[in-house]
């Protein structure tokens, strides 16, 4: 399993425990904010802040890894334009290997730095 599905799943599983413990903060704020105004505004809000970084976190385990695989993508696309010379075929599965077996960060990393700089296109 990827570092980045590990991740996701991590953020995931935050989230579910932030739902779960959500309604057992909003019950000890009412008991608190029976006593005072003040008390009920400020739990409101940090109700609401929570919910907001739970949608937040929610939001960006979607699209980071959308955007890490169209990069991907993108730079499969591109070892399959680039002139890799006399050894043409060899590099371009070596290099498509590279990017699907190291995933994201590593991968497009190392194609970006030894062989974007150095080949042309095709």
């Amino acid at each position: 399993m990827s570092k980045l599905r590990k991740l996701s799943f991590g953020l995931a599983g935050v989230l579910l425990a932030f739902t779960a413990i959500m309604p057992v903060l909003a019950a000890s704020s009412r008991m608190v904010s029976s006593s005072t105004e003040g008390a009920s505004t400020a739990a409101g809000v940090m109700i609401i802040l929570v919910y907001g970084f739970i949608c937040l976190v929610g939001v960006l385990s979607v699209v980071i890894p959308v955007v890490a695989l169209g990069i991907t993508v993108y730079f499969i696309i591109d070892a399959s334009r680039r002139d890799f010379g006399p050894h043409d075929d060899n590099q371009l599965l070596l290099w498509i290997l590279i990017l699907v077996f190291a995933g994201f960060p590593i991968g497009t990393l190392i194609y970006y730095l030894m062989v974007m700089q150095k080949y042309p296109l095709k």
